[in-house]
């Protein structure tokens, strides 16, 4: 099992807060069957309905971004370069503030130097992060998980932890995103 599975594990493991045995995390070889250990693990429905955790985030995120930097909605978009939406002057400090507005404890550290790899980059990086480490404030009130919730959260970490974004539930994570 390769670092990046292992931080797939612990980012599922953390996200529905469950613990998956090493046999269970061996066996794990496409976002599929992550889908369904979780899903038995958390007991969610059938039921195709719920609030979609990645939605429901990117709305607070942009809703986040109208109120603290006073953008208009149509210039918050999920390829929006978090740089670029955010005053030099003023980005600490406007981060801090988006942060609360959403209502999440923590948010990813700013740093926008040179040659630095920032993460997140994006309005949707943003998203997954949030997601990823915070799913139950995003999948609304109930908290009884859905399995399309459970299957939104596993691929959000799955795109948080290995940068990958067009991916289909079958793939083998070992071989094809290694």
């Amino acid at each position: 099992m390769g670092l990046d599975a292992v931080s797939l594990i612990m980012g599922w493991e953390n996200a529905f807060e469950i613990e998956i045995s090493d046999d269970e995390a061996i066996a794990l070889h496409t976002p599929k069957m992550a889908i369904d250990l979780i899903s038995d693990k958390v007991g969610a429905s059938e039921d195709g309905s719920g609030t979609c955790p990645v939605m429901r985030s990117y709305h607070l995120v942009r809703q986040a971004f109208q109120e603290v930097v006073g953008l208009q909605r149509q210039q918050i978009k999920l390829n929006s370069k978090l740089s670029l939406l955010l005053a030099k002057n003023q980005r600490q400090q406007a981060w801090n503030q988006i942060r609360a507005e959403i209502g999440i404890p923590k948010f990813p550290g700013l740093n926008f130097g040179v040659g630095v790899i920032f993460r997140p980059i994006t309005v949707l990086h943003l998203v997954d992060w949030s997601v990823a480490r915070y799913p139950s404030y995003f999948v609304g009130g109930d908290r009884q998980w859905t399995r399309f919730q459970v299957r939104s959260v596993v691929r959000a970490v799955i795109r948080d932890v290995v940068g990958e974004r067009g991916f289909k539930d079958d793939i083998d994570l070992n071989r094809e995103m290694a």
